[in-house]
């Protein structure tokens, strides 16, 4: 199973060798790697041009991460779907694990790892940190592998969203009903750090809202 691994980015030069290498170290034969740049202004450009052989790189104005992402999924063309942000981390053996999972079962349409919240030295953030309230996200995109056919079933990211649009994709593939297998198994490592998108409390609470307005909606028939 082919799989194509989607990095959107946004002045990460500091961290995407990093998440690239953590990739790179899993893939197969056949398995492509394709960055969008948003729109950066740092050094990644230019850090990107050293990555290496085997590397799909794209550049787009700076339109957000649904927007990259869906440029990178236009441009993929293996028969699964990866994502991992350019700041965190696959473990390893995860693309082993999530991709025997599918190979299974051809019924499942995602395998879905466990997401570890860390700290900038990888270790994991303690349960009374008051930053997070657990160690482990219960949902987040760079921990799923994902058939290409179930976009194709349930779209793109909504593009409006500056943050839960992954929420949003999840919400609609559930209502859609597409299978999701849980996996026992710690598939990437989230980085806690202070710029992260998702510390903007507001933003958040809007995303958030706005995909609830938008599964009300979709059950009102609008």
């Amino acid at each position: 199973m082919r799989t194509s691994v989607v990095i959107p980015v946004f002045n990460g030069a500091d961290r995407l060798a990093q998440a690239v290498a953590s990739v790179r170290a899993q893939l197969r034969d056949g398995d492509e790697i394709v960055v969008v740049d948003d729109g950066s202004t740092d050094g990644t450009p230019a850090l990107i041009r050293t990555l290496g052989e085997g590397i799909l790189a794209i550049r787009q104005d700076n339109a957000g991460p649904a927007a990259a992402r869906n440029r990178g999924l236009r441009a993929a063309t293996g028969e699964a779907i990866a994502f991992l942000d350019h700041d965190d981390l696959w473990t390893p053996g995860r693309q082993e694990v999530l991709r025997a999972t599918l190979a299974a079962d051809a019924g499942i349409d995602v395998a879905m790892g466990r997401t570890v919240v860390v700290d900038e030295t990888n270790v994991p953030v303690a349960t009374d940190d008051p930053r997070r309230a657990l160690t482990h996200r219960p949902w987040h995109l760079g921990s799923l592998l994902i058939r290409a056919t179930a976009f194709d079933r349930i779209g793109p990211f909504r593009e409006d969203l500056i943050q839960a649009e992954d929420g949003d994709w999840y919400m609609r593939a559930r209502e859609a009903g597409l299978r999701f297998a849980a996996v026992d198994h710690d598939a990437t490592l989230y980085h806690l750090h202070t710029t992260n998108l998702t510390r903007d409390v507001q933003g958040a609470r809007d995303g958030l809202m706005a995909c609830l307005k938008g599964a009300l909606d979709r059950r009102r028939g609008r």
